[in-house]
Formats: structure tokens, sequence, C-alpha cells
């Protein structure tokens, strides 16, 4: 089938009049230069094939619902020139995408095909859906309605991306270890969806290693979601490499966010450059009044929404703001000196304390969004026994929320299964061999359950299996670049290692732990002790 089988046209269902505009050669005026899903959109307007809001704006952060999700998949199919109902889904489709709701029953089927939905008007919109059914591209719910105003979730694109993708005359290599995800069983209805969609490339997910199937889509991420389907169908020209900028989450573009601890400030880099970059914050001293002031940010949290969280250690507290403008921002205030921080998939938020001018009390804390609720405090003394720490300087809760510190001046690593410290465990001793640490500061655990650490004084990177220590495997440069003191580190979910360093003021990217394709960014001026960092 043609390459215009994917130029699929969204949103003017919903925003009559809005073609005019988007066929003028204005840009939309809430897509800013270096938006993350800048390129995609514009690709996708030069071609006439997304339109806008009929005010100039894209209404990126509007949610897409299923009514235009199906007038984007009936233009896909019309694109190609051919009859729809022609290529009916072949056995592995039907077994791998049966139905957009795991309830779907043979008699809605036969009702929705036969009769149309009862919830749709008599017009081009219930041809297309009709067209859309007998085709296998969509499916409505068991009462024969479609609910064409109800938003689409992640899960629900995946099914229309795999269909598409499987109806293509040249399919893409199915890349199975793109598709892992912690929050996936592999039980679920839409799971064969999920597999074509992301082991294609077309759609990922999270920093955290989660789909999460349930959460509904913006037309920011469906116009970046039908550039990659684009770019997905069209040949490799010789001497092409692998297009980089496709492994980035679709609802995160490529952003890299880092604290800098002296300047209290966050920045962000547009992908793996500092030509496009943003800095927010800038430093004050205690009690100073303005929003924008920090006091040494010991740590960076950054949510499904894009929001950013930031720990302000000399100010204790916790700081929210929707964008890298300060845009609604909102506080909560700490007794404590804020260490760390973490922001899991689900939105809870966990803080590493230490006590005010006392070094014999630590704290964790969980509450469930910035007002504090559901705040829950676990003590810890100072040792090094169980339910002791000594200078923690990183937190990680992986996807079974599990904690894990990098317990400093302990020279070791813990893990607790809950916010009782049950199940507590800990790997490390002083020194630089095999299950040896000097001073861990980073800390990440992968999708897998491997642990990465940055081991500050033995100028490494350490990953490791399990708590075990079992496949453990050390970093510490290449023949031509030695590490120095790596801070922190973050896996990107194109699954390469990035992480800082403090003393020559860089941040490194690399494929893997044998440190292939090493490459070295100096960090924008300004940026001067970089000890948290986030890749989305």
């Amino acid at each position: 089938m043609k390459n215009l089988l994917i130029y699929a046209l969204i949103g003017s269902l919903a925003f009559p009049g809005s073609q005019a505009w988007a066929q003028s050669a204005q840009p939309f005026s809430d897509v800013p230069q270096g938006h993350w899903a800048g390129s995609a959109i514009l690709e996708l307007k030069q071609k006439n094939i997304l339109f806008g809001l009929p005010d100039g704006r894209f209404g990126g952060n509007l949610l897409m619902d299923r009514g235009q999700a199906a007038i984007a998949a009936w233009r896909v199919l019309a694109a190609s020139g051919q009859d729809p109902s022609a290529h009916p889904p072949d056995l592995t489709t039907q077994c791998l995408l049966s139905v957009f709701s795991p309830s779907e029953s043979s008699a809605q089927q036969a009702s929705g095909t036969e009769f149309g939905f009862r919830d749709v008007p008599q017009d081009i919109f219930e041809v297309s859906l009709n067209n859309l059914l007998r085709a296998g591209i969509v499916r409505g719910y068991p009462d024969a309605s479609y609910q064409s105003r109800q938003p689409l979730r992640r899960t629900e694109l995946a099914m229309i991306v795999a269909r598409l993708v499987l109806r293509l005359e040249r399919r893409p290599k199915l890349r199975l270890e793109k598709a892992e995800f912690a929050d996936v069983s592999g039980r679920e209805w839409w799971f064969g969806a999920q597999l074509i969609a992301t082991g294609t490339g077309v759609m990922t997910g999270y920093a955290d290693h989660t789909f999460r199937g349930d959460q509904p889509v913006t037309r920011n991420e469906f116009a970046v979601t039908l550039a990659r389907l684009m770019r997905l169908t069209q040949p490799s020209q010789p001497g092409q490499g692998e297009q980089k900028q496709d492994r980035q989450p679709i609802s995160r573009g490529s952003h890299i966010y880092i604290a800098d601890y002296d300047s209290g400030r966050v920045f962000q880099l547009n992908g793996f450059s500092t030509t496009n970059w943003t800095a927010y914050g800038r430093q004050g001293v205690r009690d100073e009044e303005g929003n924008d002031i920090f006091i040494e940010t010991s740590g960076i949290g950054v949510d499904n929404q894009e929001r950013i969280y930031l720990a302000d250690y000399g100010n204790q507290r916790i700081v929210r703001v929707d964008d890298m403008r300060g845009r609604n921002w909102v506080s909560f205030r700490l007794k404590m000196l804020p260490a760390a921080i973490y922001v899991t998939a689900s939105g809870r938020i966990y803080i590493l304390l230490q006590l005010i001018y006392a070094g014999d009390k630590f704290h964790i804390l969980r509450m469930d969004d910035m007002t504090g609720r559901g705040l829950v405090d676990l003590s810890l003394s100072l040792g090094s026994g169980e339910m002791q720490l000594a200078s923690p300087q990183a937190l990680f809760v992986d996807a079974q929320e599990r904690i894990y510190v990098a317990d400093t001046t302990n020279h070791r690593i813990v893990r607790m299964d809950n916010m009782q410290g049950n199940g507590w465990v800990t790997l490390g001793t002083f020194g630089t061999g095999p299950l040896q640490f000097r001073w861990p500061v980073g800390l990440f655990v992968s999708m897998q359950g491997q642990i990465y650490v940055a081991d500050l004084e033995a100028k490494r990177i350490v990953r490791f299996d399990d708590m075990a220590g079992k496949g453990w495997i050390v970093f510490s440069g290449t023949r031509n670049h030695q590490l120095s003191a790596p801070r922190a580190l973050w896996i990107g979910m194109d699954n390469r290692i990035y992480f800082v360093e403090g003393l020559d003021n860089t941040i490194k990217r690399m494929d893997d732990m044998s440190g292939h394709h090493l490459s070295v960014l100096t960090l924008p001026t300004g940026l001067t002790s970089p000890n948290a960092i986030i890749v989305r």
C-alpha cells in the first residue's frame, strides 16, 4: 500500500472551519520554536494533513476524542485510494487486535456492522465509522454505541496504530525489547496492539518504563505518533543511519532536565544539544521573597503532565511548576532539608529528608499530591544497621513502589519494600572492587530491575541485576575519555545511559555499559554543579 496510507488528518470534525486557517503560512501561535512536538506538528501542517483551531492555536494539550481519531483513521484509509472494505484484517490481526473493548461480543460486532452505531448521526461521520468497522479499524461498545466524544486512551491509539501498521505492504521490523513495560503483564486484551505499536517505535512509554494504557491522549501526542508512523514507512536512503530522534517518548519529546545545586536553577535541554536550552530559577538567600528563588536545588522530578518538581534544599520546601516559565507555582513547606525527590507514574511524591542541625535523623516522606494528602512518614536513624542511613544522596522508586536509597557515606545501596521499611536489604561496602562503592550518589532502576549507580569517588558507573549484586559490571571510561566524578544518571527510553559529571561540567551519553558511542556535551554557562538529571 502506498505511503499515503498513513497521511492522516485530525481534528476538523471537532473544530469546524479550521482547515482554511491551517493552510495559511502562519505557524500555530501556541507552538513555539523548540516545542517538544513542534517538528511533528509543523511537518504535518506543511503537508496539509493536520489542522489547528479557528483562533490560530493548535490546542496540543486538548484531549483527542474517539470521534476525531475515527476521522483520522478514515482519512488514513481514504488517502490510499483503495476501498477499505476490500482489505479485511487477516487472522493475525484478528487474534492480536480483537477489539477496542475487552467485553466486545460477536453480537455487538454484527449489530454495528449491519445497523451502525446507535449514538452516531446519519451523516458522513456514520458512513466513515461503518466503513472503519467493516475494515476492522475501530470497534464500539457492547451496547452498540461508539461514544465519539469520549477521550481516546493510549490503548485505543495503540489499536489504531497497530491495525494501520499491519496493513502496510512492507511491515517494519518488530523490536520486542522496546515493548516491555513494568505495568503491562502480557495478559491485557490490548497487549498485541501495544507490542506492535511500541515494538515498531511508533509509540513509546515513559521514563519510568511504564506504558499507562488508560491515560488519555492529547493532540500533541497524537501528532507525534502520526509523524513517527509517516517516517516509519519512508524507505531508507543509502547511507542514512537510524533516526535517533524517534526513540523519545511520544509525550515528552527529547527533553533533558538537570538540577544545578549551587545556582539553584533547573536547566532544560531540548535534545542532546546546548543550542536550544532553557533555565528557570535564580539563587537567593533564606527567606528572600520571590517564586523563582531557590537555595541549593538538590533534586528534580517530572510527572506525566510534564510538571516540574524541585527540591529546594535551603528553603526547606518542594516546589512544583507547570513549565520552564514557572507557571502555576505551588510549594509544600517542610520541617527538614530535602536531599532528593522522586515522582512516580501515579503522581505520588517521595522525598528524602535530613533533620536540620542534627545529623542523626533521616526521613522518607510520601504524599499523594502537593497538598500533602495521604502523607506517610518513615523515620530512620543515623548508623549502618537496619533502618539506618548516613548522608543519603539519591532516591528512586520502582514500578512496584519499592524504595531505593543511595546511602552515600555507608557506601551502599538500600532497598525496602514499602513505607514501613519492610524487606530492608543492602548491598555494598567501602572499596572499589566488586560489590563495593566509594560514595554512591546517583541511582536508577530499570524496568527489568537492573540497578545503575553513579559511584562518585570510584569514578565509575556500576550496574548489577539485583540486590545480591548478580551481573555486576563497571564502566570507568574509554581509552580517550576517563570518568572524573559522575554525580547523577538516568536511563532514557532509548535505553541509553545519561549521566552528569561535576568536575568537567559535562553530560555524557552512551549506548551501553561498554561505553559504545560515548558522547560528551559541555553544559551551558551558569550550570556549575549538576547533581540530578531526568531524560524524557
